[in-house]
């Protein structure tokens, strides 16, 4: 004989039973709204304080039970009403609330500038600041297996989030909700980080070395250690050599060996520079920054024992390698992929 399923023999699937828990749910917050309702006594006629308390109060209950509808809509009513009353700026801090719950962000990114604005030197204001750089982090692009990567769309609202966080991070540094900020940000500088080398890596395909240096000099500088500095830096390297500026690849592979010494691509790298001779050029590149700092400091020297501003010592000025001494341009061989 066939086993009947217990609740199919009730007439009650799974579907049926996740119905009856989210009735039940609606059934209790509508009943804690009621109960708050009534037990909350009304103030008095004249009673400005009370009533515009009691308004907000009221406002709150319906947020809590989700209906956004009408809890914004008595939001905005506090906002309005009692606008020299505590609860108008709170009223105006909870209908961000009530839009980010909703998932409607830009709303809720707009109610919380608004708020900053409207009262710069409330307590909440960090509050909405790190809520106004959330909503930007919850409108970041997702990772599906059936779509494009998220380094491959547009990173629109990930820049944005990124000043929002960071500018939160700078104002309010010991904030309870710094640790969660810092952390987001950490992701949202990871996946602009990761766009950066998706760029630089289609120019290089498309054998376009000038805008693949632009982006790689942009992730080396901007990004650093998030993984990619590196490549990154082999990379421009290279594509400093493809457009025949000798002088910025033996520096940019210079950095590389220098940082990075055992790394398989700074091995490379100084393999490739001691093959053509550029070891030469990364030493004279060093010599001639070591006596121009030199010959600045003599100078500052000079001026600080009364010397007219302006004059130089020229000893020093001397002491710098001709500058034909290191080439710049020179038609280099093209480099394997790293």
């Amino acid at each position: 004989m066939q086993k009947v399923d217990e609740s199919q023999a009730r007439g009650r699937g799974p579907r049926a039973r996740r119905l009856l828990v989210w009735w039940a749910a609606l059934m209790m917050a509508l009943a804690g709204v009621a109960a708050g309702c009534a037990s909350r006594p009304k103030p008095a006629e004249g009673d400005y304080a009370g009533q515009a308390k009691y308004a907000y109060e009221e406002a709150m209950d319906r947020f809590e039970s989700s209906d956004y509808l009408e809890a914004l809509k008595r939001f905005n009513f506090v906002r309005t009403k009692f606008f020299y009353s505590k609860y108008a700026a709170l009223a105006s801090l909870r209908i961000g609330d009530v839009y980010f719950d909703q998932d409607k962000m830009p709303e809720a990114i707009e109610a919380y500038r608004r708020f900053v604005q409207s009262h710069p030197t409330h307590p909440d204001v960090p509050y909405a600041r790190y809520r106004s750089g959330l909503a930007y982090y919850e409108q970041l692009p997702g990772d599906w297996f059936f779509m494009p990567p998220a380094y491959e769309k547009d990173l629109a609202s990930t820049e944005e989030a990124e000043k929002e966080l960071q500018r939160f991070l700078e104002l309010h540094p010991n904030s309870q909700y710094a640790e969660d900020a810092a952390e987001k940000l950490k992701t949202v500088r990871q996946r602009l980080a990761d766009h950066e080398f998706y760029v630089a890596t289609f120019y290089i395909k498309r054998e376009e070395p000038r805008a693949a240096a632009r982006r790689l000099n942009e992730l080396v500088n901007r990004f650093p250690g998030l993984g990619f500095d590196q490549e990154a830096l082999f990379l421009l390297g290279k594509a400093y050599l493809q457009l025949s500026d000798v002088g910025k690849a033996v520096e940019t592979w210079g950095s590389l060996i220098e940082r990075f010494p055992e790394h398989s691509l700074a091995l490379k790298a100084d393999s490739y520079m001691r093959a053509h001779g550029l070891t030469q050029t990364l030493e004279a590149q060093r010599r001639a920054e070591a006596a121009r700092l030199d010959a600045q400091k003599v100078s500052v020297e000079a001026l600080g024992d009364g010397d007219e501003a302006g004059e130089v010592d020229t000893e020093a000025l001397e002491a710098l390698p001709d500058p034909e001494e290191i080439p710049t341009r020179l038609e280099m061989p093209s480099l394997g992929s790293p």
